[in-house]
């Protein structure tokens, strides 16, 4: 510390030299209390610059605007106390207001705020019954407001539990309906078999007798489509086949499409919970709708 202090110490008194050489003559004492502001004034500046950038949340022209408040109060300082106390109060006011709004959500217009401030310190005097009726104002609208929030907060999620019953009831209605389907078509073409996972399956062209690995890149032929029969997604459309490695599709895709080889054909029927999931996929596809995919192995 004693070691950065006579350094900018020595510093203050080279420039205070300098810029003094065409004035007055200065006296030892006034040039050492000059050499001694110039090295205070560097030293808290570089203390608050190191603060200021590791902040980071400063926009262009912060510093020219930090700048004018230390001058406010300084200057306030020089020659007016209660300039300076009225920062001071305005100061805490804000942090107050500023606590209020971030840890309690509780909103204050500063317009509003001020003009109340004024009206009321500018009166000649007020009794001490006014005073305590004020506080206690100011205390009962606080607690009407936090409760206000708290009860906003509560529907919020009384709010929030009803859309997601609503949406775990049509994902069990999803799940149901294409339980139903699959099995309709398991019970009118024994043909359709179901893996573990639960997937179900025809295949209506084996292919090659090697089938692509869990890593593989394939390149296949495809037509997505719902229970309903409507469309949502498919190459034969566009007119190219897609390519893609297996671990980047739906779990049911790459299983179903590792039971054929190249050249190999297989309609898949997939469960939500080996397709989209509780989440679906956009507005198309529902939480846990059951999806039926024609693929072709075009190589892999």
């Amino acid at each position: 510390m004693k070691k950065i202090l006579m350094g900018a110490l020595a510093a203050a008194a080279v420039l205070g030299f300098a810029s003094c050489k065409d004035a007055a003559p200065k006296t030892a004492a006034t040039l050492a209390a000059d050499s001694l502001s110039n090295a205070y004034g560097e030293y808290v500046g570089s203390l608050m610059l190191s603060d200021f950038n590791r902040a980071q949340e400063h926009g262009d022209g912060a510093k020219t605007d930090f700048l004018n408040g230390v001058q406010m109060a300084f200057n306030a300082g020089e020659g007016n106390r209660d300039v300076q106390m009225g920062l001071q109060v305005g100061m805490s006011m804000l942090r107050e207001v500023e606590m209020l709004e971030e840890r309690e959500n509780i909103k204050i217009d500063r317009t509003k705020l001020i003009a109340a401030f004024k009206s009321s310190f500018m009166q000649d005097s007020m009794a001490p019954e006014i005073m305590a009726n004020y506080g206690a104002e100011f205390n009962r609208l606080l607690d009407a407001a936090m409760a206000a929030r708290d009860a906003e907060a509560a529907a919020a999620v009384k709010t929030d539990d009803e859309a997601a019953a609503v949406e775990k009831a049509q994902e069990s209605d999803n799940a149901t309906a294409g339980r139903a389907f699959v099995d309709a078509a398991r019970a009118a073409d024994p043909e359709i078999k179901v893996t573990e996972s639960g997937l179900a399956y025809k295949i209506e062209k084996a292919g090659e007798a090697t089938h692509p690995a869990a890593d593989a890149d394939v390149t296949v032929h495809y037509v997505g489509q719902k229970i309903d029969g409507t469309v949502f997604d498919s190459s034969v459309e566009r007119g190219e086949p897609a390519t893609f490695n297996l671990q980047q599709v739906i779990p049911g895709f790459s299983e179903g499409i590792r039971l054929v080889g190249k050249g190999g054909k297989v309609r898949l029927y997939i469960p939500g919970n080996l397709g989209y999931g509780e989440r679906g996929a956009g507005p198309q596809i529902g939480p846990d709708e059951t999806l039926i995919f024609d693929v072709e192995v075009i190589d892999f």
